[in-house]
């Protein structure tokens, strides 16, 4: 495998920036599983779905991360739970993983513009559209 340059993306953020639509990006980049839990799922799932039943007593001593991450996983199954009501539906179980996963979602969003501006301020003779593949790569699902 050849050396790239800082203006180079390696081989493995190509596929994983490219949109999901386009048809090089689905076949280079596998599905996600359907059932398939991720790496911190054991932990977090359980605890914020305690918390999502109204047990805020509840926590599990092997989870480090700082409780407001769960206040806003409440708030999206809660969301989630209050949209699918309104379409006359319910969701499979309260607080689910798509719910809860959606929360990193909107927290990537959120961090695009801040990446954004801290790059344009360590290296401002990067071109926009560098700039911009180099904070929109992490987002992107790749294997």
């Amino acid at each position: 495998m050849s050396p790239h340059t800082a203006d180079e993306p390696g081989p493995h953020c190509v596929p994983a920036c490219q949109s999901p639509s386009d048809p090089t990006s689905t076949a280079l980049v596998p599905p996600y599983p359907t059932g398939a839990r991720l790496q911190d799922e054991p932990f977090h799932v359980p605890q914020t779905q305690r918390w999502c039943a109204g047990r805020w007593r509840e926590w599990d001593s092997k989870i480090t991360t700082f409780p407001g991450l769960y206040f806003f996983g409440v708030a999206a199954g809660r969301l989630e739970a209050a949209l699918l009501a309104a379409l006359g539906s319910t969701p499979a179980r309260a607080c689910g993983t798509t719910a809860l996963r959606s929360v990193n979602l909107v927290f990537a969003a959120a961090c695009l513009p801040l990446f954004y501006g801290a790059a344009r301020a360590l290296d401002p003779g990067r071109t926009r559209a560098q700039l911009l593949l180099m904070v929109s790569c992490p987002v992107w699902p790749a294997s």
